[in-house]
């Protein structure tokens, strides 16, 4: 991740955790993200989303978007969202396809453990700053488009992993470092 991909709207990926599992009523309930809890991303940046970042999400649950796996096969859809004070809960109907299935069953099996939430940052509704050698960023609001069942997680125990594996990590991080010394002066 970096500053500069948030800014632009891209689509961001972040661990999520799956709170309840109904495979043979092919539901899956789904916390987002916590609220309120800065998270250390790697990179030198702590993000943070505050409460009712997704809120708006709640009013159309049935665009929420569900997959198996990032940019693999379309196999459900969210049918409530729930903006709770801890973070959002997003209950999913997962199809009956054949890639539906597999994904039920290895979540069954507990070999898919991580969801993975996919949203866009609001350039307008987050706030960059930068905290001794860290950058902090905040989000008000963003915009929620789904999640998808993935092996490893985005953040948390998994980021360390997830960020030795690519080899663009540096060179995005040394990117964000100078955009954001440039956003700075620009606003000094």
């Amino acid at each position: 991740m970096n500053i500069a991909e948030l800014e632009a709207g891209a689509v961001q990926y972040r661990s999520a955790t799956i709170e309840d599992v109904d495979t043979s009523g092919h539901e899956l309930l789904v916390k987002a993200v916590p609220y309120d809890r800065p998270t250390d991303i790697g990179g030198g940046i702590v993000e943070e989303f505050k409460r009712g970042a997704f809120a708006k999400a709640a009013g159309a649950p049935h665009r929420l978007t569900v997959f198996h796996d990032h940019g693999g096969p379309l196999v459900g859809r969210g049918i409530e969202m729930e903006d709770r004070a801890d973070g959002p809960y997003i209950r999913a109907r997962i199809g009956k396809t054949p890639a539906a299935l597999e994904m039920l069953s290895l979540i069954e099996d507990e070999i898919l453990t991580d969801p993975s939430i996919e949203f866009r940052a609001l350039k307008d509704h987050m706030a960059v700053e930068r905290i001794g050698e860290k950058y902090r960023v905040t989000h008000r609001r963003s915009h929620l488009i789904g999640f998808a069942m993935t092996p490893e997680g985005a953040y948390g125990e998994q980021a360390l992993v997830l960020s030795a594996r690519d080899a663009r990590r540096e060179r995005q991080v040394e990117a964000a470092v100078a955009w954001l010394e440039e956003y700075k002066q620009r606003w000094e």
